[in-house]
């Protein structure tokens, strides 16, 4: 129904914009409140379960390298999928001689955050970075780049090729797993992470600043 009406009411502007005459149309529309909806919780996902969500994840192939360090650091900082795949090599920051540091991460509204990279991320994107993008990184790269042409530089993975891969990986989890969803999308390991970080004692107000939101409940 909703959704409906918000077509209507698309339709009706577009037309009071031709024709003055269905303007008090477009304005009666806007009178017209929402149906509400029930908000549905996020489906729980274990630490055991993540676990095993990597474990399936083929590492001797260079994809599938790629998709371990992807959902690796996604999962470790909870970050939006877009987040991840705008990241540039210049965004990391690593400390000298070891291998934390922290990500500037830039996330809805242009809003940045600097969650840290802990040593065992550190070690992993790292390896993938010396893998992919070679010993003198160019800094304006993405980190995640599609391999489709040549040239691609300039041209970062899409959110729906992500979005199947994590659906693959999460099948084949699933027949290891039955807790694992068979179907997982990316922002599952964002709510994952969260929900996780509470289990190991972390406060509400440190959460709501590491996963960026500006609303202390909707953390």
């Amino acid at each position: 129904c909703n959704h409906r009406l918000s077509c209507l009411r698309s339709f009706l502007h577009y037309l009071s914009a031709r024709d003055i005459r269905f303007l008090a149309c477009e304005l009666e529309a806007r009178k017209v409140k929402k149906m509400r909806t029930p908000k549905t919780l996020p489906e729980e996902i274990s630490q055991e379960a993540i676990a095993n969500l990597f474990k399936v994840i083929d590492q001797t192939s260079p994809k599938g390298r790629r998709d371990y360090t992807l959902f690796y650091l996604m999962y470790s900082i909870a970050a939006r999928i877009d987040e991840i795949l705008s990241l540039k090599i210049k965004d990391l920051h690593f400390e000298k001689g070891v291998d934390t540091g922290y990500i500037e991460v830039t996330g809805k509204g242009s809003k940045r955050r600097t969650p840290p990279i802990l040593q065992d991320v550190g070690k992993v994107l790292k390896a993938y970075i010396r893998m992919f993008h070679g010993d003198k990184p160019n800094q304006d790269a993405f980190l995640f780049q599609s391999n489709r042409v040549a040239t691609s530089e300039s041209l970062k993975l899409t959110q729906s090729a992500i979005d199947k891969r994590i659906k693959l990986y999460s099948s084949l989890a699933h027949a290891v797993d039955s807790s694992v969803p068979p179907k997982m999308h990316c922002h599952h390991l964002r709510h994952a992470r969260a929900s996780h970080w509470l289990e190991q004692g972390l406060d509400l107000v440190s959460i709501q600043r590491l996963m960026g939101h500006a609303d202390i409940n909707t953390t």
